[in-house]
């Protein structure tokens, strides 16, 4: 399922790629489309990111988990964002992993954050109250950064420790986001090339 959302392409219809029939659960909301599949051990976990902790038992005999690969559509049947979203409810409110493919002018904008000058098109970083890891990736970033952003171990998942944070599910955006924490933002922004983009 992973595998077939990374090579679903960005502004080509849905019903032209190869592996759409893998996202066969629709639904429309205020004239936008969206094309899901997910799996879970757990019984309507697909569902289980968006509930509150009171809804699911406190203790389970398993750890449990659910994995969801959306696609959102234009009124053209076009893909416009990718999303994948990897829970095992260790952090509230948000997903354990939260993947984005798509256009985020603001997110990519070297002005705003200033990493962006290392690696244009593509961000990692934690969910400043929950702790979980949110990744954004541009349509057009280079291979190797859509290499890391889909550099990811579901085994972790299915063990009896679990996974013990987001970085045994994703490593490398993990990693990218501890590096890109240890660099000062003013140091970065010093940056001839930050510095040039953005004078006015």
């Amino acid at each position: 399922m992973v595998a077939s959302l990374e090579s679903v392409r960005l502004g080509v219809p849905l019903r032209q790629q190869p592996h759409a029939t893998r996202f066969h659960k629709s639904r429309c909301e205020e004239g936008v489309c969206y094309a899901e599949e997910d799996v879970s051990n757990l019984p309507g976990g697909e569902n289980f990111w968006r509930r509150t902790f009171s809804d699911i038992p406190a203790l389970l005999p398993w750890k449990w988990w659910t994995v969801d690969a959306g696609v959102k559509l234009d009124s053209a049947g076009n893909v416009i964002e990718k999303q994948l979203l990897i829970d095992d409810g260790k952090y509230f409110q948000y997903p354990t992993i939260w993947l984005f493919v798509g256009s985020y002018p603001r997110v990519f904008d070297p002005c705003r954050n200033a990493e962006q000058i290392r690696h244009p098109g593509y961000r990692s970083i934690r969910e400043i109250r929950s702790g979980a890891l949110w990744v954004n990736l541009s349509a057009d970033a280079d291979e190797r950064w859509v290499r890391r952003a889909f550099d990811l171990r579901l085994n972790c998942l299915n063990t009896i420790r679990g996974c013990r944070n987001p970085g045994d599910i994703a490593p490398a955006a993990w990693q990218d986001q501890l590096d890109d924490g240890k660099l000062a933002d003013s140091d970065i922004a010093n940056h001839a090339r930050v510095r040039n983009l953005c004078a006015e």
